[in-house]
């Protein structure tokens, strides 16, 4: 249950992730934000979803690692913005607690 609710997450189908986010959850991006709280991520959620929506987007899964109450996910993500194109190389590490809640993500985007 906890990997698919990161891999949906990694994948940028947020939505999915909402119903499981703790209230105090903490969302580290390294180098880049930290976001705190269950409203704070969902809004954060919602401008990356729209930017995802606004360009073309492949995101790909290399490994998925569960181990308790964690689940480590390495993938890449192509960004097509009319015919500009990124890549990413990530890393996300998720923590839950004993009741399946999301209570922290710290997220490696590494530009390629």
């Amino acid at each position: 249950m906890i990997d698919k609710i990161a891999r949906d997450f990694s994948l940028g189908e947020f939505e999915s992730a909402y119903s499981y986010l703790s209230e105090d959850i903490k969302w580290h991006v390294v180098g880049e934000s930290k976001t705190q709280g269950r409203e704070a991520v969902i809004a954060r959620c919602k401008e990356t979803r729209a930017y995802f929506d606004s360009i073309k987007t492949d995101f790909t899964v290399f490994k998925l690692i569960e181990s308790g109450n964690q689940v480590i996910i390495t993938g890449s993500a192509i960004f097509d913005n009319n015919g500009v194109v990124s890549r990413i190389d990530a890393c996300d590490i998720y923590t839950f607690n004993e009741e399946h809640q999301l209570i922290e993500i710290e997220s490696y985007c590494v530009p390629v």
